[in-house]
């Protein structure tokens, strides 16, 4: 038979001791990492209780926010609407007023139109 050289069962000495190292520290560095993530689940479920805590206030303040901005708005309206009927009749009263002026301006100027005839 022929027989291998003794380097050849030196070599693969060497690889298999290095591959067993490394398969060893693969389940090390897989358990270490099962472990992590049992930790982070944990956490995890405790910020997602904090933010079911934060949806239901953050909940509550919308409907307040919708309560406070529906009030608002209707007296918004009512202030719109009564701001607009003030306007309204001021512009109909000075309509009025500029209607007067104008008279009295023809008026005037027929009766200064008058008096340059005369002299």
């Amino acid at each position: 038979m022929n027989e291998a050289p003794q380097w050849w069962y030196v070599v693969s000495g060497l690889f298999f001791g290095l591959g067993m190292i490394f398969y060893v520290a693969l389940i090390v560095l897989l358990l270490s990492l099962v472990s992590l993530v049992k930790k982070l689940s944990a956490q995890v479920q405790d910020l997602m209780k904090k933010i079911d805590g934060i949806t239901v206030k953050v909940d509550s303040l919308v409907v307040s926010v919708r309560t406070v901005t529906d009030k608002v708005g209707a007296q918004a309206t009512g202030a719109a609407t009564n701001i607009h009927a003030l306007t309204r009749g001021i512009s109909e009263k000075a309509d009025y007023v500029s209607i007067a002026f104008m008279v009295f301006g023809a008026v005037r100027s027929f009766l200064d139109g008058r008096k340059a005839v005369k002299r």
